[in-house]
Protein backbone atom coordinates (compact mmCIF):
# COMPACT_ATOMS: atom_id res chain seq x y z
CA UNK A 1 0.00 0.00 0.00
CA UNK A 2 1.46 3.07 -1.14
CA UNK A 3 1.52 5.70 1.73
CA UNK A 4 0.56 9.39 1.10
CA UNK A 5 3.04 11.69 2.61
CA UNK A 6 1.60 14.40 1.26
CA UNK A 7 -1.89 13.97 2.83
CA UNK A 8 -0.36 12.98 6.28
CA UNK A 9 2.12 16.24 6.59
CA UNK A 10 -1.24 18.03 5.50
CA UNK A 11 -3.77 16.56 7.98
CA UNK A 12 -0.38 17.04 11.15
CA UNK A 13 -0.61 20.68 9.93
CA UNK A 14 -4.35 20.93 10.01
CA UNK A 15 -4.20 19.53 13.50
CA UNK A 16 -1.38 21.87 14.88
CA UNK A 17 -3.40 24.87 13.48
CA UNK A 18 -6.50 23.36 15.46
CA UNK A 19 -5.33 22.78 18.08
CA UNK A 20 -3.04 26.14 18.43
CA UNK A 21 -6.53 27.57 17.63
CA UNK A 22 -8.49 25.92 20.32
CA UNK A 23 -5.50 27.13 23.09
CA UNK A 24 -6.36 30.70 21.87
CA UNK A 25 -10.00 30.49 21.67
CA UNK A 26 -9.45 29.12 25.65
CA UNK A 27 -7.21 32.11 26.45
CA UNK A 28 -9.14 34.30 24.71
CA UNK A 29 -12.69 33.29 26.40
CA UNK A 30 -11.04 33.43 29.93
CA UNK A 31 -9.35 36.53 29.37
CA UNK A 32 -10.63 39.41 31.49
CA UNK A 33 -10.05 42.79 32.09
CA UNK A 34 -7.12 43.46 34.77
CA UNK A 35 -8.75 43.39 38.36
CA UNK A 36 -9.19 46.98 39.76
CA UNK A 37 -7.61 47.14 43.33
CA UNK A 38 -10.11 48.44 45.34
CA UNK A 39 -9.33 50.88 48.52
CA UNK A 40 -11.91 51.30 51.46
CA UNK A 41 -11.78 54.20 52.93
CA UNK A 42 -13.90 54.62 56.31
CA UNK A 43 -14.84 58.48 57.01
CA UNK A 44 -17.93 60.66 57.63
CA UNK A 45 -18.88 60.61 54.17
CA UNK A 46 -20.23 64.33 53.12
CA UNK A 47 -21.41 65.19 49.85
CA UNK A 48 -17.92 67.22 49.11
CA UNK A 49 -15.48 63.62 50.29
CA UNK A 50 -17.92 61.87 48.10
CA UNK A 51 -16.83 64.18 45.06
CA UNK A 52 -13.45 63.55 45.90
CA UNK A 53 -13.65 60.24 46.09
CA UNK A 54 -15.94 59.96 42.05
CA UNK A 55 -12.89 62.43 40.54
CA UNK A 56 -10.01 60.48 42.04
CA UNK A 57 -11.68 57.26 40.49
CA UNK A 58 -12.53 58.67 37.89
CA UNK A 59 -8.90 59.74 36.94
CA UNK A 60 -7.67 56.28 38.09
CA UNK A 61 -10.41 54.23 36.01
CA UNK A 62 -9.89 50.49 35.59
CA UNK A 63 -6.99 50.37 37.78
CA UNK A 64 -7.74 52.33 41.56
CA UNK A 65 -11.17 52.18 42.74
CA UNK A 66 -11.64 53.70 46.32
CA UNK A 67 -15.11 52.55 48.24
CA UNK A 68 -16.23 54.92 50.76
CA UNK A 69 -17.63 53.46 54.13
CA UNK A 70 -19.67 55.95 55.81
CA UNK A 71 -19.81 56.59 59.68
CA UNK A 72 -21.59 59.35 59.89
CA UNK A 73 -21.61 62.30 62.82
CA UNK A 74 -25.32 62.23 63.37
CA UNK A 75 -25.33 58.70 63.90
CA UNK A 76 -21.74 57.85 65.78
CA UNK A 77 -19.74 59.93 68.42
CA UNK A 78 -16.25 60.93 67.91
CA UNK A 79 -16.09 58.34 70.48
CA UNK A 80 -18.12 55.45 69.17
CA UNK A 81 -15.68 56.29 65.79
CA UNK A 82 -12.83 55.50 67.55
CA UNK A 83 -13.58 52.20 69.22
CA UNK A 84 -15.13 50.96 65.94
CA UNK A 85 -12.24 51.64 64.11
CA UNK A 86 -9.76 50.18 66.94
CA UNK A 87 -12.07 47.34 66.65
CA UNK A 88 -11.61 46.96 62.82
CA UNK A 89 -7.63 47.60 63.28
CA UNK A 90 -7.33 45.28 65.94
CA UNK A 91 -9.20 42.33 63.77
CA UNK A 92 -6.96 43.14 61.19
CA UNK A 93 -10.11 43.67 58.54
CA UNK A 94 -9.78 43.68 54.93
CA UNK A 95 -12.26 45.93 54.22
CA UNK A 96 -10.25 49.19 56.13
CA UNK A 97 -6.98 50.34 54.25
CA UNK A 98 -7.14 53.90 55.01
CA UNK A 99 -9.40 55.85 57.38
CA UNK A 100 -9.57 59.34 59.15
CA UNK A 101 -8.89 60.15 62.92
CA UNK A 102 -9.50 62.90 64.38
CA UNK A 103 -6.73 64.84 65.18
CA UNK A 104 -6.38 63.53 68.90
CA UNK A 105 -6.43 60.04 67.94
CA UNK A 106 -2.84 59.99 66.12
CA UNK A 107 -1.21 58.85 69.29
CA UNK A 108 -3.82 56.27 70.18
CA UNK A 109 -3.55 54.87 66.16
CA UNK A 110 0.15 55.28 65.77
CA UNK A 111 0.25 50.91 66.11
CA UNK A 112 -1.76 49.68 63.76
CA UNK A 113 -0.56 52.46 61.31
CA UNK A 114 2.11 52.91 58.90
CA UNK A 115 4.49 55.65 59.40
CA UNK A 116 4.19 57.92 56.40
CA UNK A 117 7.69 58.90 55.99
CA UNK A 118 8.66 56.77 53.32
CA UNK A 119 5.76 57.43 51.41
CA UNK A 120 6.35 61.07 51.22
CA UNK A 121 9.28 63.51 50.10
CA UNK A 122 10.58 66.42 52.03
CA UNK A 123 9.45 68.56 49.21
CA UNK A 124 5.89 67.15 49.28
CA UNK A 125 5.39 67.52 52.84
CA UNK A 126 6.94 70.90 52.79
CA UNK A 127 3.79 71.89 50.57
CA UNK A 128 1.85 71.21 54.01
CA UNK A 129 1.35 74.12 56.14
CA UNK A 130 3.68 74.19 59.69
CA UNK A 131 0.10 73.72 61.34
CA UNK A 132 -1.10 70.57 59.33
CA UNK A 133 2.07 68.78 59.49
CA UNK A 134 2.70 69.35 62.97
CA UNK A 135 -0.83 67.87 63.73
CA UNK A 136 0.13 64.18 61.98
CA UNK A 137 3.53 64.18 63.83
CA UNK A 138 4.14 62.04 67.06
CA UNK A 139 8.27 62.01 67.50
CA UNK A 140 8.85 63.33 64.40
CA UNK A 141 7.55 60.45 62.66
CA UNK A 142 4.66 61.39 60.00
CA UNK A 143 2.39 59.10 60.83
CA UNK A 144 -1.09 60.67 59.64
CA UNK A 145 -1.32 63.06 56.63
CA UNK A 146 -3.75 66.16 57.09
CA UNK A 147 -6.70 66.01 55.43
CA UNK A 148 -8.29 69.82 56.59
CA UNK A 149 -8.25 71.85 59.44
CA UNK A 150 -11.37 73.42 61.67
CA UNK A 151 -11.40 75.86 63.81
CA UNK A 152 -13.85 76.91 67.34
CA UNK A 153 -16.20 80.04 66.44
CA UNK A 154 -18.93 82.08 67.06
CA UNK A 155 -21.84 82.14 65.12
CA UNK A 156 -24.46 85.14 65.25
CA UNK A 157 -27.53 85.75 64.00
CA UNK A 158 -26.94 89.28 61.95
CA UNK A 159 -31.07 89.99 61.95
CA UNK A 160 -31.26 89.72 65.81
CA UNK A 161 -28.26 91.66 66.45
CA UNK A 162 -29.49 94.52 64.46
CA UNK A 163 -32.20 94.94 66.94
CA UNK A 164 -29.99 96.37 68.89
CA UNK A 165 -29.45 100.09 69.21
CA UNK A 166 -25.66 100.06 68.48
CA UNK A 167 -25.49 96.83 66.72
CA UNK A 168 -22.58 97.67 64.45
CA UNK A 169 -20.19 98.20 67.40
CA UNK A 170 -21.35 95.71 68.75
CA UNK A 171 -20.73 93.61 65.50
CA UNK A 172 -17.07 94.58 65.08
CA UNK A 173 -16.57 93.84 68.72
CA UNK A 174 -17.90 90.18 67.47
CA UNK A 175 -15.49 90.01 64.86
CA UNK A 176 -12.34 91.57 66.74
CA UNK A 177 -13.01 89.12 70.00
CA UNK A 178 -15.29 90.77 72.40
CA UNK A 179 -14.14 90.41 76.37
CA UNK A 180 -16.50 87.56 77.88
CA UNK A 181 -17.52 90.46 80.32
CA UNK A 182 -18.75 92.49 77.16
CA UNK A 183 -20.51 89.38 76.17
CA UNK A 184 -22.22 88.59 79.07
CA UNK A 185 -23.67 92.20 79.49
CA UNK A 186 -24.85 92.12 76.42
CA UNK A 187 -26.54 88.49 76.96
CA UNK A 188 -28.43 89.97 79.86
CA UNK A 189 -30.12 92.77 77.83
CA UNK A 190 -31.58 90.09 75.08
CA UNK A 191 -34.80 88.96 75.43
CA UNK A 192 -35.65 86.29 75.57
CA UNK A 193 -33.79 85.11 78.43
CA UNK A 194 -31.72 81.82 78.43
CA UNK A 195 -31.48 81.84 74.08
CA UNK A 196 -28.34 84.52 73.86
CA UNK A 197 -25.96 81.51 74.04
CA UNK A 198 -25.88 77.94 73.19
CA UNK A 199 -22.97 75.60 73.38
CA UNK A 200 -22.77 71.58 73.59
CA UNK A 201 -22.41 70.87 77.30
CA UNK A 202 -22.81 66.99 77.51
CA UNK A 203 -20.25 64.31 78.48
CA UNK A 204 -18.24 64.11 75.36
CA UNK A 205 -14.97 65.91 73.50
CA UNK A 206 -17.24 68.92 72.60
CA UNK A 207 -17.04 70.20 75.91
CA UNK A 208 -13.81 69.56 76.74
CA UNK A 209 -13.16 71.87 73.75
CA UNK A 210 -14.89 74.15 74.98
CA UNK A 211 -13.18 73.89 78.72
CA UNK A 212 -9.65 73.45 76.90
CA UNK A 213 -9.70 76.26 74.82
CA UNK A 214 -10.60 78.91 77.89
CA UNK A 215 -7.58 77.07 79.57
CA UNK A 216 -5.15 77.54 76.45
CA UNK A 217 -5.59 81.08 75.99
CA UNK A 218 -4.87 82.04 79.55
CA UNK A 219 -1.77 79.91 79.67
CA UNK A 220 -0.70 78.19 76.27
CA UNK A 221 1.95 76.10 78.51
CA UNK A 222 -1.06 74.56 80.53
CA UNK A 223 -0.43 70.37 79.61
CA UNK A 224 2.93 70.68 79.45
CA UNK A 225 3.59 70.10 82.95
CA UNK A 226 1.13 66.71 83.47
CA UNK A 227 -2.15 66.71 84.66
CA UNK A 228 -3.26 69.71 87.05
CA UNK A 229 -6.64 70.88 87.32
CA UNK A 230 -6.77 72.07 90.87
CA UNK A 231 -5.38 75.43 90.02
CA UNK A 232 -6.76 79.23 89.02
CA UNK A 233 -6.87 78.82 85.56
CA UNK A 234 -9.27 75.63 85.85
CA UNK A 235 -11.32 77.04 88.29
CA UNK A 236 -12.08 80.40 86.06
CA UNK A 237 -12.52 78.61 82.81
CA UNK A 238 -15.11 76.02 84.61
CA UNK A 239 -16.43 78.78 85.85
CA UNK A 240 -17.66 80.83 83.38
CA UNK A 241 -19.30 77.62 81.69
CA UNK A 242 -21.49 76.93 85.12
CA UNK A 243 -22.29 80.56 85.02
CA UNK A 244 -23.30 80.90 81.86
CA UNK A 245 -25.74 78.52 82.33
CA UNK A 246 -26.44 79.18 86.44
CA UNK A 247 -25.91 82.60 87.38
CA UNK A 248 -26.13 84.72 83.87
CA UNK A 249 -28.82 82.47 82.73
CA UNK A 250 -27.87 83.66 79.01
CA UNK A 251 -27.63 79.80 78.01
CA UNK A 252 -30.32 76.99 78.56
CA UNK A 253 -29.95 74.53 81.28
CA UNK A 254 -30.18 72.06 78.49
CA UNK A 255 -27.24 72.48 77.16
CA UNK A 256 -25.65 69.74 79.12
CA UNK A 257 -27.59 67.32 76.76
CA UNK A 258 -26.37 68.94 73.75
CA UNK A 259 -23.60 67.47 70.98
CA UNK A 260 -23.22 69.92 68.03
CA UNK A 261 -26.16 69.21 66.38
CA UNK A 262 -28.76 69.93 69.18
CA UNK A 263 -27.05 73.14 69.85
CA UNK A 264 -27.33 73.94 65.89
CA UNK A 265 -31.12 72.85 66.40
CA UNK A 266 -31.56 74.97 69.50
CA UNK A 267 -29.61 77.93 67.43
CA UNK A 268 -32.10 78.00 64.55
CA UNK A 269 -35.33 77.31 65.83
CA UNK A 270 -35.47 78.82 69.19
CA UNK A 271 -34.23 82.16 68.01
CA UNK A 272 -30.95 81.93 70.05
CA UNK A 273 -28.75 84.78 69.34
CA UNK A 274 -25.58 82.94 69.25
CA UNK A 275 -23.62 79.32 69.16
CA UNK A 276 -20.07 78.15 69.71
CA UNK A 277 -19.38 75.72 67.09
CA UNK A 278 -16.73 74.84 63.92
CA UNK A 279 -16.62 76.92 61.42
CA UNK A 280 -17.30 73.99 58.81
CA UNK A 281 -20.06 72.28 60.74
CA UNK A 282 -23.07 74.95 59.40
CA UNK A 283 -22.41 73.72 55.79
CA UNK A 284 -22.57 70.16 56.96
CA UNK A 285 -26.03 69.43 54.85
CA UNK A 286 -26.09 65.28 55.69
CA UNK A 287 -26.43 66.13 59.41
CA UNK A 288 -27.77 69.11 59.71
CA UNK A 289 -31.32 69.93 59.34
CA UNK A 290 -31.44 73.27 57.23
CA UNK A 291 -33.45 76.86 58.02
CA UNK A 292 -33.00 79.07 54.75
CA UNK A 293 -34.92 81.77 56.57
CA UNK A 294 -32.22 81.88 59.08
CA UNK A 295 -29.53 80.67 57.31
CA UNK A 296 -28.94 83.58 55.17
CA UNK A 297 -28.32 85.51 58.72
CA UNK A 298 -25.83 83.45 60.24
CA UNK A 299 -22.38 85.00 60.42
CA UNK A 300 -19.29 83.65 61.58
CA UNK A 301 -17.04 85.85 64.61
CA UNK A 302 -14.15 84.57 66.92
CA UNK A 303 -15.09 82.99 70.19
CA UNK A 304 -14.83 85.78 73.26
CA UNK A 305 -11.93 86.03 75.69
CA UNK A 306 -11.17 86.55 79.10
CA UNK A 307 -9.92 90.13 79.80
CA UNK A 308 -6.21 91.01 79.71
CA UNK A 309 -6.07 87.64 77.53
CA UNK A 310 -5.48 86.94 74.18
CA UNK A 311 -8.46 85.89 71.81
CA UNK A 312 -8.11 82.01 71.12
CA UNK A 313 -10.16 78.33 69.35
CA UNK A 314 -9.08 75.46 69.36
CA UNK A 315 -7.92 74.00 66.47
CA UNK A 316 -9.72 70.80 64.56
CA UNK A 317 -9.86 68.21 61.86
CA UNK A 318 -9.24 65.13 60.51
CA UNK A 319 -6.19 63.22 59.17
CA UNK A 320 -6.18 60.08 57.16
CA UNK A 321 -3.76 57.03 58.31
CA UNK A 322 -2.82 54.20 56.68
CA UNK A 323 -3.49 50.68 58.09
CA UNK A 324 -0.55 48.43 58.64
CA UNK A 325 -2.67 45.34 57.47
CA UNK A 326 -3.45 47.36 54.20
CA UNK A 327 -3.18 45.35 51.15
CA UNK A 328 -2.32 47.65 48.55
CA UNK A 329 -0.34 50.50 50.50
CA UNK A 330 1.02 52.05 47.08
CA UNK A 331 -2.28 52.38 45.52
CA UNK A 332 -4.01 54.09 49.32
CA UNK A 333 -0.74 56.57 49.11
CA UNK A 334 -1.89 57.36 46.15
CA UNK A 335 -5.33 58.42 46.97
CA UNK A 336 -3.86 59.90 50.21
CA UNK A 337 -1.28 62.17 47.86
CA UNK A 338 -5.00 62.96 45.79
CA UNK A 339 -6.60 64.68 48.80
CA UNK A 340 -3.18 67.13 49.22
CA UNK A 341 -4.17 68.44 46.10
CA UNK A 342 -5.39 71.91 44.84
CA UNK A 343 -8.02 70.99 43.27
CA UNK A 344 -8.68 67.87 46.32
CA UNK A 345 -8.47 71.01 48.43
CA UNK A 346 -10.31 73.64 46.73
CA UNK A 347 -13.30 71.17 46.95
CA UNK A 348 -13.02 70.62 50.43
CA UNK A 349 -12.96 74.57 51.10
CA UNK A 350 -15.68 75.98 48.25
CA UNK A 351 -17.87 73.23 49.52
CA UNK A 352 -17.38 71.48 52.94
CA UNK A 353 -15.62 74.37 54.05
CA UNK A 354 -12.88 72.87 55.47
CA UNK A 355 -9.85 74.38 55.79
CA UNK A 356 -6.80 74.01 53.70
CA UNK A 357 -3.93 72.23 54.50
CA UNK A 358 -1.55 73.46 51.77
CA UNK A 359 0.31 76.62 51.81
CA UNK A 360 -0.20 77.68 47.90
CA UNK A 361 -3.81 77.99 48.57
CA UNK A 362 -3.44 80.65 51.09
CA UNK A 363 -0.95 81.98 49.20
CA UNK A 364 -3.23 82.79 46.04
CA UNK A 365 -4.21 86.19 46.11
CA UNK A 366 -6.95 85.62 43.78
CA UNK A 367 -8.77 82.23 45.39
CA UNK A 368 -8.25 84.46 48.79
CA UNK A 369 -9.88 87.23 46.91
CA UNK A 370 -12.98 85.52 45.76
CA UNK A 371 -13.34 83.72 48.88
CA UNK A 372 -12.88 86.42 52.00
CA UNK A 373 -14.17 84.24 54.23
CA UNK A 374 -10.90 81.55 53.97
CA UNK A 375 -8.56 85.13 55.00
CA UNK A 376 -11.10 85.89 58.31
CA UNK A 377 -10.79 81.88 59.35
CA UNK A 378 -7.18 81.63 58.43
CA UNK A 379 -6.71 84.52 61.06
CA UNK A 380 -8.77 82.50 63.58
CA UNK A 381 -6.83 79.66 62.89
CA UNK A 382 -3.25 80.93 63.67
CA UNK A 383 -4.50 82.36 67.26
CA UNK A 384 -5.70 78.69 67.54
CA UNK A 385 -4.42 75.90 69.69
CA UNK A 386 -4.05 72.27 69.21
CA UNK A 387 -4.89 70.10 72.44
CA UNK A 388 -2.29 67.91 74.26
CA UNK A 389 -0.80 64.62 72.09
CA UNK A 390 -1.32 62.13 74.42
CA UNK A 391 -1.98 58.64 74.07
CA UNK A 392 -4.60 58.08 76.79
CA UNK A 393 -5.91 61.79 75.66
CA UNK A 394 -9.33 59.89 75.30
CA UNK A 395 -9.79 58.46 78.39
CA UNK A 396 -8.60 61.80 80.17
CA UNK A 397 -11.42 63.55 78.02
CA UNK A 398 -14.21 60.91 78.95
CA UNK A 399 -13.45 61.32 82.46
CA UNK A 400 -12.72 65.21 82.64
CA UNK A 401 -15.88 65.49 80.44
CA UNK A 402 -17.90 63.91 83.34
CA UNK A 403 -17.32 65.77 85.88
CA UNK A 404 -17.55 69.24 83.87
CA UNK A 405 -21.20 68.57 82.95
CA UNK A 406 -21.92 67.40 86.17
CA UNK A 407 -20.56 70.72 87.25
CA UNK A 408 -22.66 72.86 84.92
CA UNK A 409 -25.89 70.66 85.57
CA UNK A 410 -25.40 71.65 89.08
CA UNK A 411 -24.43 68.50 90.80
CA UNK A 412 -21.46 69.42 91.74
CA UNK A 413 -19.15 72.55 92.78
CA UNK A 414 -16.64 73.65 90.33
CA UNK A 415 -13.88 72.92 92.52
CA UNK A 416 -14.85 69.41 93.58
CA UNK A 417 -15.23 68.64 89.80
CA UNK A 418 -12.20 69.71 89.18
CA UNK A 419 -10.36 67.58 92.18
CA UNK A 420 -12.36 64.53 91.44
CA UNK A 421 -11.17 64.72 87.87
CA UNK A 422 -7.61 64.87 88.31
CA UNK A 423 -7.49 62.00 91.23
CA UNK A 424 -9.58 59.41 88.82
CA UNK A 425 -7.64 60.66 85.47
CA UNK A 426 -4.27 60.10 88.13
CA UNK A 427 -5.22 56.72 89.45
CA UNK A 428 -6.02 55.47 85.77
CA UNK A 429 -2.66 56.73 84.83
CA UNK A 430 -1.08 54.90 87.89
CA UNK A 431 -3.24 51.36 86.91
CA UNK A 432 -2.20 51.23 83.19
Amino acid sequence: MKINYSLILVAILVGVFLLIFSITLLNFGSSEEPEVTKIYYVDNISKTHQKIIDNFNKINEGKIEVIPIDIPFFKFSTNERKELLIRALRGKSERLDIFSADLIWVSRFAKWTENLDKYFTNEEKNKLTPMAISTGLIDNKFLASPLYLDVSVLFYRKDLISKFNNSKEIEKKLHESITWKEFIELGKKYKPQNRFYTFPADAYEGLICSFTELLLTQNKEFFKNGIDFTNSNSEKALTLLVDLVNKYGISPKQVVNYREKDAYFDFVTNNCLSLRGWQSFIHDNKNLEKNSKIEKFITLAQLPHFEGHETGATIGGWNLMLAQNSQHKEEAIKFIKYTLTEEAQKILYSEGAYLPVIKSLYSDSSYCAENPDLKYAKAILDNGELRPKMEDYTKISDILSNYIRAAINNEISVSDALKSAEKEINNTRRIQ
